[in-house]
């Protein structure tokens, strides 16, 4: 879920098999940098988007969002 400027993590799966990978509940991870992040942007709406981005930025350095990062959302 997005909550101030970040992807926070929710829930979290066991792998069913030897190998998997582990996010701690509670964490949190960036929008442009994540699988994840990319997802929660990509099904919101433009307005939604930039209100994420606003807060994102609050929180942290400025950042080079290219076209290209936006066609991937789209």
């Amino acid at each position: 879920v997005f909550d101030r400027g970040a992807a926070v993590v929710i829930a979290q799966q066991e792998a069913p098999r030897y190998w998997g990978i582990s996010i701690r509940v509670g964490s949190h991870i960036s929008l442009f940098d994540t699988g994840s992040g990319h997802v929660l942007l990509a099904f919101r709406s433009p307005q939604e988007r930039k209100m994420m981005i606003a807060e994102h930025l609050q929180s942290t350095e400025q950042l080079n969002l290219t076209p290209e990062f936006f066609a991937r959302l789209d």
